[in-house]
């Protein structure tokens, strides 16, 4: 599952309009950014595995290439398979308990 499926899942409306979600869903998991809502902000969401995408994303915030973005997973176990090989043994302990 992309993470940009998952970004889209986890928020939570009071009301849920599923074909603009698979439309936003279907444009992200296409390279493209796409605008989401939070709680507070809106934040821009890009497939993490997509580096044109995340290139991009780079461009439209200006941001500098040695900050890293935040992502979201659905497990710990892909954070460990597919983004960090070597994980300090803190982060373990808070993926455990969170």
């Amino acid at each position: 599952m992309h993470l940009a499926v998952l970004l889209l899942l986890h928020l939570q409306f009071l009301y849920f309009h599923f074909e603009l979600v698979n439309k936003a869903v279907k444009a992200i998991v296409d390279g493209m950014i796409v605008a989401v809502p939070t709680e507070t902000v809106y934040g821009l969401a890009a497939c993490a595995d997509n580096k044109k995408a995340v290139q991009r994303l780079y461009q439209i915030k200006q941001r500098p290439a040695d900050k890293p973005f935040t992502i979201a997973l659905d497990s710990w176990e892909k954070a460990r398979d597919y983004y960090f090989s070597v994980m300090p043994p803190f982060a373990y302990r808070l993926m455990e308990k969170f």
